[in-house]
């Protein structure tokens, strides 16, 4: 075989190995856009009678809304929508426009998504559909009328990885650099739990801390021991 060829053979290996390792890590996985569906305002203003404080209160339907735990981010990085979950018909993940006021059903074509907090730094939210971790990143038109035409919201799902594990149980957590997601896994009887990191630009998983029932343990009024293996 001339050298020629033989390097041409070795490149086309290295170039499917590639693909292979992208494909395992997610970040083979194309992206897609979609639309969003975007409801009329709700929002109530007041004045507080006692302070003289403006109050906004974003939404005013009867089913429970309630804001992300207070260790995620409810607000996006550029101050445009605030995501909040709602247990009405079509709820689930939601976002308030904050310049019109509208709201925004947060879904994909292949489901609902969850366990969101919003990106430290980009206009977009990660959240979690299945065992798939996701980034959603938004593009917002807002409307001059809403009442006679509404804003529009277009959304780019980026696949950032899916964690090997039966369960993902917890809220994301972005790092302070921006460049990590932490993530519960296992427990409440899938098994021992956990949390893992997983990178943002790759989706490289790591597990970083596993808590179990060591079945050699000596038992407790409980039964069993549990072991930190951190």
């Amino acid at each position: 075989m001339a050298r020629g060829t033989r390097m041409d053979g070795w490149r086309v290996v290295a170039a499917w190995l590639a693909s292979l390792v992208a494909l395992a890590d997610g970040t083979g996985a194309q992206d897609r856009e979609y639309d969003l569906r975007v409801l009329p305002a709700e929002h109530q203003h007041m004045t507080d009678p006692q302070t003289g404080a403006e109050l906004t209160f974003l939404t005013t339907d009867p089913a429970p809304d309630a804001n992300l735990y207070f260790h995620e981010r409810s607000w996006l990085a550029d101050e445009s929508m605030v995501i909040f979950t709602s247990q009405r018909q079509g709820g689930g993940l939601m976002g308030y426009l904050t310049g019109t006021g509208e709201l925004v059903q947060i879904t994909t074509p292949s489901g609902g998504v969850g366990q969101a907090t919003a990106s430290l730094d980009r206009r977009s939210v990660f959240a979690v559909r299945g065992k798939d971790v996701l980034e959603i990143s938004f593009r917002i038109e807002l409307s001059a009328d809403p009442q006679t035409a509404p804003s529009k919201v277009r959304a780019t799902e980026h696949h950032i990885a899916t964690p090997p594990f039966a369960s993902l149980n917890s809220s994301l957590n972005q790092s302070c650099d921006g460049q990590w997601l932490s993530l519960g896994f296992g427990g409440y009887g899938a098994g021992d739990a956990g949390i893992l990191i997983i990178r943002v630009a790759d989706g490289a998983t790591r597990e970083v801390c596993r808590a179990g029932i060591h079945p050699a343990s000596p038992a407790t009024s409980s039964g069993a021991v549990p072991i930190r293996t951190c």
